[in-house]
């Protein structure tokens, strides 16, 4: 009996050992993905769901998480908190994403981590799937949209806008959603808001932006969008003349294949910029505009000098080395030295407004030439003013003097003394035959080279002193001897003119014979090569 017991033990072993094997080999938890393979696009945001499914008996601490590729992300989504014992499946909202890396496939591992036996000696298990990828390739951007800029200006100048046209195509059969449109442009450069002209600071201006639209602007499959603007260089506004470059960014957005992504169209145009009255003021000069300012003195100070005053016999010839010396220093000085401390003042009275530190080698303005004129012709001005001023004063001065010394018709006999003191002559005079006359020359001005002046001559006749009262005999005394001692020095002009004016009142002076100066041709009136008789004589 204890044999054949043994023998039903080893029965139900060796029958129960199968079914301990396979209990063994089955995993208590398994996982799927579905779907089972995706395909995604660099930038697309995809959902998959993960189903744990708990075979047998109940396993605690149910966890997933994901083991992604470098460049692809996988971020697992809420569920509802788990029982401490967990049955039946469990499923995870899995949202993946892939960046833009080059790579054509990639692949995401999916693990579950569990407990199961007794909770006071617990068993840790793992269950892992894997889901693989691959990348769709974007369409390149040029076959999404293209972009073409339509421009009708031949220059860009200040206060002149000028309308620039942006077409945008579609070029997919899907609506392609505008998310931006702006414009990279030089420095001096804006777009007209309304009526002001607004430059940006970065030098990027917003064209089009969503933001504050009720409704995003969308471009239907296979049609296009126009997109409108002035551009701009505001006034007072530095440009360097030249060509530039206006580049448009347009971004997009468009939803294909069941996801989303975005695109870009870039385009860009030359343009010539340059400033309002640039041609006008300077062009017409043919010099170029740091020149201009000493060409202006040059041409302007000459004009003067030989047309207006004194009427100079010369041309400004830019060839001469002399000439083109003087207008390259000229230009020098105003351009680096006089319009960096002008500059701000010629703002302030011309224009009105604070303009500071202008660096003319940077750009200039329309108002920055009209006030290198302005220097340029004040320049010119002042010192032909200057020079005409002074000489117009020696002129006036020379004048006054040589009328004082000039004689006339009604000169008396100490009046033609006093003009030849004021001239320095001696009254030792020359004789000239005038018809039967013989006169003398008065070495004074004449206003034409080809006349002199003849006179008689100065007849003084003093009194007997014996007919005067007491108290007047010794100064005319005096006054005959002190005049017949200078009448021997024809050099003491001044001191005989002295003498006779000062007893005029108690003296006859008179011409002999009675002809007061008279102005004749020298022709008509012959130098006597004699010797001449005494111009001054006592009677």
């Amino acid at each position: 009996m204890l044999a054949l017991g043994r023998q039903w033990r080893v029965l139900l072993l060796i029958a129960l050992l199968p079914l301990t094997t396979w209990s063994q080999q089955t995993a208590p938890v398994t996982l799927e993905v579905a779907p089972k393979d995706m395909a995604i696009a660099a930038g697309e945001r995809r959902e998959a769901l993960v189903i744990a499914t708990v075979i047998g008996s109940p396993v605690r601490n149910l966890k997933l998480r994901a083991r992604t590729e470098p460049g692809t992300h996988a971020g697992i989504g809420r569920i509802a908190k788990l029982p401490d014992e967990v049955r039946g499946n469990v499923t995870w909202p899995v949202y993946i994403s892939k960046e833009s890396d080059g790579k054509t496939s990639s692949r995401i591992i999916f693990e579950a981590q569990y407990e199961t036996g007794d909770a006071t000696a617990p068993v840790p298990g793992v269950a892992d799937i894997a889901l693989d990828l691959t990348v769709k390739q974007r369409p390149k951007n040029e076959d999404v949209a293209t972009a073409r800029i339509q421009t009708s200006f031949d220059k860009l100048e200040e206060q002149r806008p000028q309308d620039v046209y942006l077409l945008v195509t579609n070029m997919t059969d899907v609506p392609l959603q505008v998310t931006d449109v702006s414009a990279s442009l030089p420095s001096f450069v804006g777009v007209m808001t309304g009526d002001r002209c607004v430059v940006s600071p970065r030098g990027v201006s917003t064209i089009y932006s969503p933001a504050g639209q009720t409704k995003p602007l969308t471009i239907p499959p296979r049609q296009d969008q126009t997109f409108r603007m002035a551009l701009c260089i505001p006034p007072y506004t530095p440009v360097l003349a030249g060509k530039y470059l206006m580049l448009f960014d347009v971004k997009l957005d468009y939803t294909k294949d069941g996801y989303t992504t975005g695109s870009s169209v870039v385009e860009s145009k030359d343009f010539q910029a340059g400033v309002l009255g640039e041609q006008e003021f300077v062009g017409v000069t043919s010099v170029p505009f740091l020149l201009l300012p000493g060409f202006l003195v040059v041409t302007v100070l000459g004009l003067l000098l030989s047309k207006v005053w004194p009427k100079w016999n010369f041309e400004v010839d830019y060839k001469k080395p002399d000439f083109y010396l003087i207008g390259i220093v000229a230009s020098m000085l105003i351009v680096f030295a006089l319009y960096k401390s002008m500059g701000r003042w010629l703002y302030l009275w011309l224009w009105k407004v604070d303009i500071q530190g202008r660096q003319l080698l940077a750009g200039y303005s329309l108002q920055d030439i009209i006030n290198i004129w302005v220097i340029a012709i004040a320049l010119a001005v002042l010192p032909w003013a200057l020079i005409g001023g002074i000489a117009r004063l020696f002129a006036a001065l020379r004048a006054r003097v040589l009328k004082r010394q000039t004689p006339t018709p009604q000169d008396q006999p100490l009046d033609v003394l006093q003009r030849l003191q004021r001239a320095n002559q001696p009254f030792n005079l020359n004789q000239a035959t005038l018809g039967n006359d013989r006169l003398w020359e008065l070495p004074l001005p004449s206003p034409d080279p080809a006349k002199k002046w003849l006179s008689g001559r100065v007849y003084v006749i003093f009194p007997d002193v014996n007919g005067l009262a007491a108290d007047q005999r010794a100064p005319v005394t005096d006054a005959q001897t002190r005049f017949r001692n200078l009448v021997g020095q024809p050099g003491e002009t001044a001191a005989l003119y002295e003498l006779l004016n000062g007893v005029s009142n108690r003296i006859e002076i008179r011409w002999q014979p009675d002809r007061p100066p008279e102005l004749v041709d020298k022709k008509d009136a012959p130098t006597v090569t004699v010797a001449a008789d005494e111009f001054v004589l006592e009677g």
